[in-house]
């Protein structure tokens, strides 16, 4: 399956009903790893109510090395046929 990498500061929104939103920041106390974020976003509805999100945290803060940060959201993204996947900037750069 084919999975979109798409920044999350230039794309306003998600049209997707099913996507995952990568985050990641520095670690402070080590410069060869990023703490990473990985959140899977599914959007529901019930008939009759609102879409409502339910957001998945699949790896919360955990030290990886930054090139594999992308490497593994894109892989499971295509192994669970997840279409996108929105990375902040800063994932982007360090992958």
């Amino acid at each position: 399956m084919e999975v979109k990498l798409l920044n999350v500061r230039s794309s306003p929104g998600s049209s997707e009903p099913d996507y995952l939103r990568v985050h990641t920041e520095p670690e402070p106390f080590d410069d060869t790893v990023v703490l990473a974020t990985i959140e899977r976003v599914t959007d529901r509805a019930k008939p009759g109510e609102e879409v409502t999100q339910r957001i998945r945290t699949l790896v919360a803060r955990r030290p990886m090395p930054a090139d594999a940060v992308l490497t593994f959201a894109m892989s499971y993204a295509a192994r669970k046929h997840i279409p996108v996947v929105y990375a902040d900037a800063d994932a982007g750069a360090a992958a």
